[in-house]
């Protein structure tokens, strides 16, 4: 019999659909979020007294020395990081930093490298730019030869300034731990995120909002639902007399529309989540929606899959969505099949 109905509430499918799509897009940025900060302010960046103990601490061993970079007029302070796989005299700037110094691909500038007891003159060239990473602070990172900085520092092969150490998926307790070890162990630790706490406390209120989001939009989905399904139900008068008078019970009947409501329920999540994944694939390869770096910390809305959390949504909203719509099902007791049968 649910078969032979038709739920014709396209209002309340295309609400249904709609809040699908909030719930998938939110969901997904905040995945997005959580996996391109979280690597970054759970970097360790420890520089050690003795270049030789670098490569004994699990980590990526680094060559990093500060300095100076010019490009006619103007000049900026900048890391230098060592790139084994660019030649001597060439440099990757980031992009923002490029377009401060007025640089292209192709530019000659001038770096200043400062010691103890002298100022070391480089001439280099811009042999690429490049967007910048998640990281926090990436736009003051230049990248060099690897050789260059390790003869401009004394360090032989095999001898590193520097470890960058990865927490991972530790957390914040992680985090510190790393920390103390490195200090155990003679290292002066940074962190090129700053202090993590805040941010790991601005990654839990995303996962708030996003909590926040779903409930608002389970709301929406099952008001519209509820009156699409009780509109329905008034359409059908006739036939819940006649099923009534057959033989089957309130339940029984009230069970033939919650299966047509909960079918349409599912069609609207599905076609409303199929959506928010392409807008979320598009978003991945386009990047069109911009952030303000200095707020949000990235140039653009990232976004991940996390399936087992986007299926958990969905399944919730559908949950949720189909014990409301035993609602209007109740109105279906107070249907006398004598009148509705009579009126006919």
């Amino acid at each position: 019999i649910a078969e032979r109905l038709r739920f014709k509430g396209r209002i309340a499918t295309a609400a249904t659909a709609l809040s699908a799509l909030v719930v998938t897009v939110a969901v997904c940025v905040s995945a997005g979020f959580r996996t391109e900060l979280r690597s970054e302010v759970s970097t360790v960046l420890a520089f050690s007294p003795d270049p030789s103990l670098c490569a004994s601490v699990p980590g990526t061993p680094v060559l990093i020395r500060p300095g100076v970079l010019k490009c006619g007029g103007r000049i900026e302070g900048v890391l230098f990081q060592g790139d084994s796989s660019l030649p001597a005299q060439s440099l990757v700037v980031p992009e923002r930093l490029a377009a401060r110094l007025d640089a292209a691909p192709g530019s000659r500038m001038q770096a200043y490298f400062i010691s103890s007891d002298k100022v070391k003159a480089r001439a280099f060239e811009v042999d690429s730019v490049a967007k910048e990473s998640v990281q926090i602070g990436s736009e003051f990172t230049v990248f060099a030869s690897e050789q260059v900085l390790r003869r401009l520092s004394g360090l032989r092969e095999g001898e590193w300034d520097a470890v960058r150490v990865q927490t991972g998926a530790a957390g914040l307790s992680g985090y510190y731990e790393a920390v103390r070890r490195l200090e155990d162990l003679g290292f002066e630790v940074d962190n090129p995120a700053g202090n993590p706490a805040p941010m790991y406390e601005w990654l839990a209120m995303i996962d708030a909002n996003v909590l926040a989001i779903l409930l608002l939009m389970i709301v929406v989905a099952g008001f519209n639902m509820i009156t699409g399904l009780l509109i329905m139900v008034l359409r059908h008068v006739n036939t819940v007399g006649v099923l009534k008078a057959l033989g089957m019970s309130d339940v029984q009947v009230a069970g033939v529309f919650l299966r047509v409501g909960s079918r349409a329920a599912a069609v609207g999540l599905g076609a409303g989540t199929l959506l928010g994944l392409a807008l979320c694939f598009v978003q991945s390869r386009t990047h069109f929606l911009t952030l303000d770096p200095a707020n949000y910390f990235l140039s653009y809305v990232p976004v991940d899959l996390p399936v087992g959390r986007l299926l958990a949504s969905m399944a919730a909203t559908w949950a949720v969505v189909t014990l409301l719509l035993a609602i209007p099902c109740k109105y279906i007791s107070k249907i006398d099949p004598s009148k509705t049968i009579a009126s006919e």
